[in-house]
C-alpha cells in the first residue's frame, strides 16, 4: 500500500554510539524501513555521516530541549538524507508560555481587557475540537434538530 509508511526509530545513538546505530539503522532498512529515525544526533559530524550512510528517506528530530542541533529545513536539504523534520511540542510549549504572561498580566492588572487581543475565540476553540465536523454528522445522521451539538 503507497499510503503507508513504516518509520523505524533507533534511540542506539545515546547509547551505544553511532556505528552501532548505523548497524542497527541498515538491519531496520534490509527488514522493509521506509524511512529511518536515528534518535538524536549530537554534532553535524553524527548529522552528515548518518545522512550518507541510507539511501531510504531520514527523519531529524528536533526537541525543544533535546540534544540535537537546531538546523533549518534549508541546512537539512543542502545536507542530503534529511526528508523529514519533527518539532515535537514546541507549539504546546508556546502555548504554556503565552497563557502563563496572559495569566500573570490578569493577576496584575486585575482585568483581562488587555489580553483579549491575544486571545483566540471561542468558536477558535470550537473549531479547533472538531465541533463543526460533529454538527455536519449529526444533519448527515438524521439526529433531531433539538438535539444537536451547540456551542
Amino acid at each position: 500500500d503507497p499510503d503507508f509508511v513504516i518509520i523505524l526509530r533507533c534511540d542506539a545513538l545515546l547509547v551505544h554510539g553511532l556505528d552501532e546505530a548505523l548497524a542497527r539503522g541498515r538491519a531496520y532498512v534490509a527488514a522493509g524501513a521506509d524511512v529511518l529515525f536515528i534518535e538524536s544526533p549530537r554534532t553535524m559530524q553524527e548529522i552528515e555521516t548518518i545522512a550518507r550512510s541510507f539511501a531510504v528517506p531520514l527523519l531529524y528530530n528536533m526537541g525543544a530541549s533535546g540534544k540535537t542541533p537546531f538546523l533549518s529545513a534549508a541546512e537539512l536539504k543542502r545536507i542530503g538524507g534529511w526528508k523529514i523534520m519533527i518539532l515535537p511540542n514546541f507549539a504546546t510549549l508556546a502555548a504554556i508560555k503565552a497563557m502563563r504572561e496572559v495569566l500573570a498580566e490578569i493577576r496584575a492588572t486585575g482585568t483581562a481587557a488587555t489580553v483579549r487581543d491575544r486571545c483566540a475565540t471561542f468558536e477558535d476553540l470550537m473549531d479547533l475540537a472538531g465541533l463543526p465536523e460533529v454538527q455536519a454528522m449529526e444533519r448527515r445522521y438524521g439526529l433531531p434538530e433539538e438535539a444537536y451539538t451547540r456551542m
